[in-house]
């Protein structure tokens, strides 16, 4: 639910705000979000990119659930993991499937995608498994996902065609699944801890 409020939100904006001086740049508010996301989406994607941003969003969301399935050490956080790499696999697919029907090479997007803090993904890959990796798998995942909601925004907001948003409108409910499933899971660890 709270993810289609961000994008009809992105939409609004996008609609509202001129293509001046806000659009050009990035501006950060106080609560360290950026102003206008879907006016620059608009301003600076082409719609190879957008294809291009949904394919990375989904690779990177797989790959940390086959992160998770391989290295969970309870068999909720497992299958959580499986979950995640098998439905953003599926996503992935569609993208490119989409990319071809409409003869579109997907490319990265000018501006860099939201992202969870760099390094965070490479210490757990490194870490040892355990409560405390759950612990801090289950936190990236919730952060990953916040931020392949906003893409998802940035992504909707500068296509041009209906295909792409009708693809768009389909992940949205599976990107607020994961990141609900993760917060969920982390506050039975949390509890389970609590009463240790």
């Amino acid at each position: 639910m709270k993810i289609c409020a961000l994008v009809v939100g992105a939409c609004c904006i996008w609609s509202c705000t001129s293509r001046g001086s806000q659009a050009s740049g990035r501006r950060t508010d106080t609560a360290g979000r950026r102003d206008s996301v879907a006016a620059v989406a608009a301003a600076t994607m082409d719609e190879s990119q957008v294809l291009g941003l949904l394919s990375a969003i989904n690779a990177t969301d797989s790959a940390l659930g086959a992160l998770g399935s391989a290295k969970g050490s309870t068999t909720a956080v497992k299958e959580f993991g499986r979950m995640v790499a098998r439905e953003h696999h599926g996503l992935r697919k569609e993208v490119d499937e989409l990319a071809g029907q409409l003869g579109i090479q997907p490319s990265p997007p000018s501006a860099a995608p939201d992202a969870p803090p760099p390094g965070t993904l490479d210490r757990l890959a490194s870490g040892a498994s355990g409560a405390d990796w759950d612990r801090a798998y289950l936190d990236y995942s919730l952060a990953a996902h916040a931020a392949s909601m906003e893409n998802a925004a940035r992504a909707l907001a500068a296509t041009r065609r209906a295909q792409t948003r009708e693809l768009v409108a389909k992940a949205v409910p599976i990107l607020q699944k994961h990141a609900d499933k993760a917060r969920t899971l982390r506050r039975s660890i949390a509890t389970v801890a609590a009463t240790r």
